[in-house]
């Protein structure tokens, strides 16, 4: 079996220092999140501690996670992925087998 994590290079591979545009938008996010939706407490919502959130709020809350790792999905993609070559000279008799193997030799042996 081919290992192909061994055989992975990337043709791009500077674009992954725009990785940290993900880390500073979650970073940026977070501080953002505590002064947008600052916390209330009083001792009155105590019997709504069990009360669930609609799906609606777990939706908006986890959206820009979603966004986040579309673009880190993106930036992967742009350094654009490859499979390494491996050279490995051929003796004529491995190259009439693997020829026999894909259907494209139809003669007798060599």
């Amino acid at each position: 079996m081919i290992d192909y994590w061994n055989q992975l290079v990337f043709a791009n591979p500077g674009i992954f220092f725009l990785l940290l545009i993900p880390v500073l938008l979650i970073l940026w996010q977070v501080w953002r999140y505590r002064y947008l939706y600052p916390t209330l407490r009083l001792p009155i919502l105590d019997g709504l501690k069990g009360h669930t959130r609609p799906v609606r709020g777990f939706i908006k809350k986890y959206l820009f996670v979603l966004r986040v790792l579309g673009v880190a999905f993106i930036l992967v993609a742009l350094a654009r992925p490859q499979i390494a070559l491996m050279k490995k000279r051929l003796t004529l008799k491995e190259l009439i087998s693997s020829l026999r193997w894909t259907g494209l030799w139809k003669y007798g042996s060599p």
